[in-house]
């Protein structure tokens, strides 16, 4: 067997890429005049949970001042 190797010896590559253009760098699979960034997400409509939100917790708070109501007025 083949004794170890010197970590401090330079070796050349075998065959170097050419260098690319740090202005215009390409990357694999991706067109270069991709602007705009993929839309990513819900997108669903708020107000419609919020105004569900809202009408739920108004007919517990009713629910529960009716309760109340009915509650003293039977004594």
């Amino acid at each position: 067997p083949a004794g170890p190797t010197d970590p401090t010896t330079p070796t050349d590559p075998a065959d170097p890429a050419d260098p690319t253009d740090p202005a215009k760098p390409e990357q694999q699979g991706k067109p270069s005049e991709q602007i705009e960034s993929p839309q990513t997400g819900d997108s669903s409509n708020m107000m419609l949970w919020i105004g569900l939100m809202l009408a739920s917790c108004g007919g517990v708070i009713g629910m529960a001042v009716y309760s109340k109501r009915k509650k003293l007025h039977a004594k």
